[in-house]
């Protein structure tokens, strides 16, 4: 989706499963060191989704992510700070 808009990735787009940033990372179509793991995503992992999309040329993008604690009926957000663009004074 992101390749197909146009743009390219400059993070991982999920890692962390279970502990640390370990393997599996998952890349972009753009940015993958390794192919996509065989693996389900279970309930106790935390994963880190965090694409930050950017122009080809990364000279304008945007950095988000989010925490995620997966249960068995979906996921629980971990982060605190709200959604959307925020400014930090």
């Amino acid at each position: 989706m992101i390749e197909e808009a146009g743009f390219t990735t400059v993070e991982d787009l999920l890692h962390g499963f279970g502990r640390l940033y370990l393997p599996s990372v998952i890349g972009s179509a753009s940015r993958s060191l390794h192919p996509v793991p065989d693996l389900e995503i279970e309930a106790g992992m935390t994963v880190v989704i965090q694409p930050s999309v950017v122009t080809q040329d990364a000279g304008i993008g945007v950095q988000t992510g989010e925490l995620l604690y997966v249960t068995a009926t979906g996921a629980e957000r971990l982060h605190t700070f709200d959604r959307g663009l925020g400014r930090l004074a």
